[in-house]
């Protein structure tokens, strides 16, 4: 497994149905996964540069502190998984009542998509405990996603 994994910002006070959390959990203890998507660097087309990560955590903003992790089974762009033959399976993970009306919007295929599974609840962690993987230095805010080194976790995400 790599050691690298992606920190995403989760805003639960903006919209409290995009950026929480536990619904998305909910929903992927329900059907086994859940979409979840983030918006690419310069809102523009490019396709996703990380497929060797495999886990990632929730910053919670409000808190200030890393509170949840979880495994990534795809990711992709939206579009990327529209026109897979696997589509048809795999809408049931788009949580409905949050991300499917962004999802039909032709609009939004250029976003990321992570299948992600496992999300878990863990006692909070400082973002500082993270390096960013191009530059080495301890992380100290998450907007939308970061790319970070994980060592010292890779099997405690797993558990």
């Amino acid at each position: 497994m790599s050691n690298k994994a992606i920190i995403i910002a989760a805003n639960p006070e903006i919209n409290d149905d995009l950026g929480n959390v536990e619904k998305h959990k909910e929903h992927a203890e329900q059907v086994g996964k859940v979409f979840w998507d983030l918006v690419p660097p310069g809102q523009r087309e490019i396709s996703w540069k990380h497929p060797e990560i495999q886990k990632g955590y929730f910053y919670i903003s409000g808190t200030g502190k890393i509170q949840y992790k979880f495994l990534i089974d795809k990711a992709g762009t939206v579009s990327e998984f529209k026109k897979s033959s696997l589509w048809n399976d795999e809408k049931k993970f788009i949580p409905k009542k949050i991300r499917n009306e962004q999802w039909e919007k032709s609009s939004y295929d250029y976003f990321f998509a992570l299948l992600i599974k496992n999300i878990v609840k863990i006692d909070p962690i400082s973002l500082e405990e993270f390096q960013l993987v191009n530059t080495g230095e301890s992380a100290k805010r998450v907007m939308n996603y970061i790319i970070v080194k994980d060592d010292k976790r890779t099997t405690e995400v797993l558990s």
